[in-house]
């Protein structure tokens, strides 16, 4: 399955393109399904399980629902819905405007007024994401979403809220089992079909589980995913599903779970070439999430029973309402779609005003210092389920990415 799609998804990328899948048994951390590349045969490394890349705007569920865990009453507060100073989030440099990448649909239009925490999530909002970071503290946001199960360590500044940092795929998997699990994440995962006595320890409250569930749950009804979720008779079930990329689009990702399992997509390049000009979750990863949940699932998910909310899709809220202390700013109309190979948050020069000829990406944007090194697919042999998998170790799948400032 993932060497067809591979070549559908991309004809003249014939080897370069790589896919994991894993799929786990939320209840017990039972690897249900996995497979680590596109053929085993001329690259046996396997990205599932040693897997290393950056998860992009995939990461923000667990940023809002640690958020609330920490912070329960900003649920429902108000946050300034306009551009933010690259400065405070260093995504590819640091001046210019913060780029809205995050959402598969239309370009985002900022209101001037303000948004919800769960509407900047339905939207995946990354000025908004990186506000509430600062409001809820990053140092105690990166410890609770550390909690989650991560091992490598997340980066210092605010770009680690965007999903910016390195994870293991079969990390970020079971990390996504605990908004499944009302706040506790799977046990280790492991090969064996046994049963788990074994509970882990609560990471999210069950409050802000659910908040962040019943959003995804309502995300799955974006226009752009129904096509692949028609084909597949998965529109109608109540699948708690999120999508994301980089902000390079180097990496595309689909996350989506029943009560049962999670599964997990993630399409890229061993190496941080873009996968393709406007590659999106929903372009790239969802079409092979749909295929695999269908499958897993018998084409019978178990669903939740209770009805999401409906917020609007990246819609203009009823009522702008200004924020004390904090200048309203205008609203700024969609900007184009970001370019192959160029920094969404870079120009040649420093823009005097907002213009169509200096927008990229959904972001206003300036010269910066040389980009961050990137990261490639690494292994890790202190990972507690790689030391229980043989494996081909090969000096060519080592990380390439270095230390981000």
């Amino acid at each position: 399955m993932m060497r067809q799609y591979l070549d559908n998804l991309a004809p003249k990328d014939k080897s370069g393109l790589q896919g994991a899948v894993i799929v786990l048994d939320n209840r017990t951390g039972a690897i249900l399904a996995m497979q680590g590349g596109r053929d085993f045969t001329t690259s046996p490394f396997n990205r599932a399980l040693e897997g290393v890349r950056p998860p992009g705007t995939t990461f923000l569920p667990l940023v809002y629902a640690t958020a609330l865990t920490l912070q329960p009453d900003i649920t429902d507060a108000p946050m300034i819905d306009g551009p933010l100073d690259n400065k405070q989030a260093m995504i590819g440099g640091l001046v210019g405007t913060l780029g809205e990448w995050g959402a598969d649909g239309k370009p985002v239009t900022y209101t001037g007024g303000t948004i919800t925490p769960m509407q900047a999530l339905l939207e995946s909002r990354t000025a908004a994401t990186v506000r509430l970071g600062y409001q809820v503290g990053l140092d105690p946001l990166r410890a609770a979403i550390t909690r989650c199960g991560f091992t490598n360590p997340l980066r210092t500044e605010a770009a680690f809220t965007l999903g910016l940092s390195n994870v293991h795929l079969i990390e970020l998997a079971r990390a996504f089992t605990a908004i499944a699990n009302d706040g506790r994440p799977c046990p280790a995962p492991h090969l064996l079909l046994s049963s788990s006595s074994a509970r882990s320890e609560e990471v999210i409250t069950p409050a802000a589980a659910s908040h962040v569930r019943n959003t995804m749950i309502s995300g799955m009804r974006r226009p752009e995913y129904r096509k692949p979720l028609v084909e597949r008779k998965l529109a109608q079930k109540s699948i708690a599903g999120f999508g994301g990329v980089t902000y390079d689009r180097t990496d595309a990702w689909f996350i989506g779970s029943d009560h049962a399992l999670t599964c997990l997509v993630w399409i890229g390049h061993d190496k941080d070439i873009p996968i393709a000009p406007k590659a999106t979750a929903a372009t790239a990863a969802l079409p092979l999430w749909a295929a695999v949940f269908e499958m897993v699932t018998a084409g019978q998910p178990k669903g939740w029973d209770a009805k999401a909310s409906s917020p609007k899709l990246l819609a203009v809220p009823l009522r702008a309402l200004p924020v004390e202390d904090e200048v309203r700013v205008p609203a700024i109309p969609p900007a184009s779609e970001i370019l192959l190979g160029f920094d969404p948050c870079r120009t040649t020069t420093v823009p005097a005003a907002p213009s169509a000829a200096n927008r990229r990406g959904g972001s206003l944007t300036a010269p910066s210092p040389a980009s961050d090194s990137q990261c490639s697919v690494a292994q890790s042999s202190a990972h507690p389920v790689c030391n229980r998998i043989p494996r081909r170790k090969d000096s060519h799948h080592t990380s390439s990415r270095a230390a981000r400032r």
